[in-house]
């Protein structure tokens, strides 16, 4: 399991559910990459990044999120 870090949960639970306990969000790290289409479930675990297999970031170098 791939976990968001702790300081963005309480942001990623405000935004509204794309489907039960799931949340649809964009990712920027630290190296300026964006990643869209994140899933996120129950604001704390990274299920799946859309284009990729496994998670192609390091959780901790998150720097930005968002809600599309």
């Amino acid at each position: 399991m791939v976990k968001l870090p702790e300081k963005f949960k309480s942001q990623v639970l405000a935004y509204p559910e794309s489907s039960f306990g799931v949340v649809s969000l964009t990712i920027r790290t630290d190296d300026g990459r964006t990643y869209y289409n994140v899933t996120i479930a129950w604001g704390e675990e990274i299920v799946k990044v859309e284009g990729y297999d496994v998670v192609p970031f390091d959780p901790g170098r998150i720097v930005w999120v968002s809600c599309p």
